[in-house]
């Protein structure tokens, strides 16, 4: 059963926590507790079985790790648990996420909670740890299931001394392909720890689930929801402005995203989806060419290299994040109804699956509709129309955060139409807020030739050079590669000899010839000649000699 009256505290205060953890608090800027905070931090310190639904960024991640540290450093025996290194290892907290981008995130938190004292979090984002000591002496593990599943089989860790159990982003782990995973680690966490499940939406797979394990454990739930004020496809008809622009082919969308990129007919900071992993690829090949750099972000490229795509346009230092939706494709698969008990059959059809797919598991821990924090996004820009209303609500939920506006634009072929317009109707949206963007093709057949030049360079094999280049450049930056490399000299020279994937040949295509500029766009590209003009006069003062647009 779900129990829903909480305790409500007005300040940190009136938890009396342990100090080290408060000027942590304090450090942090956490001045008062956010509504989630106010009703789960009380609950969660007495020690009850819980269920958090909030939405994203009001703080969830907080309301879990406040109790744990807490407990944590009253724990005299903390040290001595993690002295002998020969034991198995035995975690105090465990903290379950869904993708990998997730648990550098949760990770992070701890680690900022944690500034004060000396408990260790780790997170554990491969089967084969670089340290098996490290993660022996670990007091808080964040990982995803299908790590700690692996782990768990080859019987060198063991939950008898686990405490806490956080399921972080359950309604996503209790289904999309996750189910027998969970079902698994659930069935062997002992009946004594302290279990927190935290969500953004409870959807009817969330409650089917608690049902059955309530009746595994035989224990009630405390419910903690806050809700906003309004939703998320509300909030997105208020702030958000939904342009799209209909193309007679999909060649014609490379064509429109260079015009609107270069001409800064869009600006900001730019977030583009694709829809498959090879397109991006192809969009991202394409713009390089023209001197306008950008970022990738897909399930393809290696874990290091995704995190430096996100943290360079976090930044600010790229502005342009090409990125690949896998959540359209997670949302396709069969979810599993866990009333029914586990079959044989399931888990050898299942097996087989993973014989068939190389890399699925990555594509599985990989999604950017969940847990990726992208910021002050300008404009999303839908390179391929969202495959589903979700999808798309996800995509455009990435601006027009936090009060501010933003802009969400989509390139659609005569066959995509309808379902952009079904998108549409199913938001809500009026067809006066449904604006197309004022701009012809003819305004843009100029630039055609550079484009399909352009894009008829990048071949297959090209585009396969591409993708090892990321793979390469993570091999060479690997820690468990280190001791090999030690060994085998001639190998990681070859590999660091390699001539990288060099696209930026041709650097007349950095500028835009005024011939090519039709008067109607002219005015748009004011900026461009500005800052084309700037150039040119601080080269000429540098060499001092009259600027040659051929030479360069």
């Amino acid at each position: 059963m779900l129990q829903s009256t909480p305790q409500i505290i007005e300040s940190f205060e009136d938890l009396q926590l342990e100090p080290r953890l408060v000027k942590a608090i304090q450090k942090a800027g956490f001045l008062h507790p956010t509504p989630v905070q106010s009703q789960g931090l009380a609950t969660l310190l007495r020690g009850v079985d819980a269920l958090i639904s909030a939405p994203t960024g009001t703080g969830k991640t907080v309301c879990y790790a406040v109790p744990i540290i807490h407990q944590l450093l009253k724990d005299t025996t903390l040290e001595q648990s993690t002295q002998a290194s020969n034991e198995m290892a035995q975690w105090k907290a465990l903290v379950l996420v869904p993708t990998k981008e997730l648990a550098f995130q949760v990770t992070e938190a701890f680690q900022t909670l944690n500034r004060y004292n000396s408990i260790r979090t780790l997170a554990l984002l491969q089967k084969q740890p670089v340290s098996w000591h490290k993660v022996a002496l670990t007091h808080i593990l964040v990982t995803t299931p299908a790590t700690l599943q692996h782990l768990l089989q080859q019987k060198v860790y063991s939950m008898s001394r686990l405490k806490w159990l956080i399921v972080d982003e359950a309604d996503l782990l209790f289904s999309f392909g996750y189910e027998q995973d969970m079902q698994k680690i659930l069935a062997s966490v002992p009946a004594h720890v302290q279990c927190v499940f935290v969500s953004a939406t409870l959807d009817t797979d969330m409650h089917q689930f608690l049902r059955y394990f309530q009746d595994q454990r035989q224990g009630t739930f405390q419910k903690i929801q806050v809700q906003n004020d309004v939703t998320q496809e509300q909030k997105l008809q208020t702030l958000a402005k939904h342009h799209y622009v209909q193309v007679e082919q999909e060649l014609d969308k490379y064509l429109l995203v260079f015009v609107l990129i270069k001409l800064q007919v869009i600006k900001g900071k730019i977030l583009i989806f694709v829809n498959s992993v090879e397109k991006g690829f192809r969009l991202k090949l394409l713009l390089d060419q023209f001197y306008i750099h950008t970022s990738l972000l897909n399930a393809e490229l290696p874990l290091l290299s995704r995190l430096h795509s996100v943290e360079q346009f976090n930044q600010g230092k790229s502005s342009i994040l090409i990125a690949t939706d896998e959540a359209c494709h997670m949302q396709k698969r069969k979810k599993l109804d866990w009333k029914k008990e586990e079959e044989e059959e399931e888990e050898n059809i299942r097996s087989e699956d993973r014989k068939e797919t190389k890399g699925a598991e990555q594509e599985e821990e990989f999604d950017l509709s969940r847990g990726m924090d992208f910021q002050q996004v300008a404009v999303v820009l839908n390179f391929d129309c969202p495959s589903s209303f979700v999808s798309y609500i996800h995509r455009a939920g990435r601006t027009a955060r936090a009060g501010k506006a933003g802009d969400i634009l989509t390139l659609v072929t005569p066959e995509e139409m309808t379902r952009l317009e079904s998108h549409f109707v199913e938001m809500g949206l009026k067809q006066e807020d449904r604006i197309p963007l004022k701009l012809k093709m003819s305004q843009v057949e100029p630039f055609r030739y550079r484009v399909e030049d352009c894009l008829f360079k990048i071949t297959k094999n090209v585009l396969k050079e591409a993708r090892a280049t990321e793979i390469r450049r993570e091999i060479l930056n690997s820690e468990k590669m280190k001791e090999y490399f030690a060994r085998h000299s001639l190998d990681f020279e070859a590999l660091k000899s390699d001539r990288p994937l060099n696209t930026r040949t041709n650097p007349h295509l950095a500028d835009i010839p005024s011939y090519l500029m039709p008067s109607e766009l002219r005015p748009l590209n004011k900026n461009v000649h500005k800052n084309l003009q700037s150039k040119q006069s601080k080269k000429r003062r540098k060499t001092g000699r009259p600027f040659d647009p051929i030479k360069g």
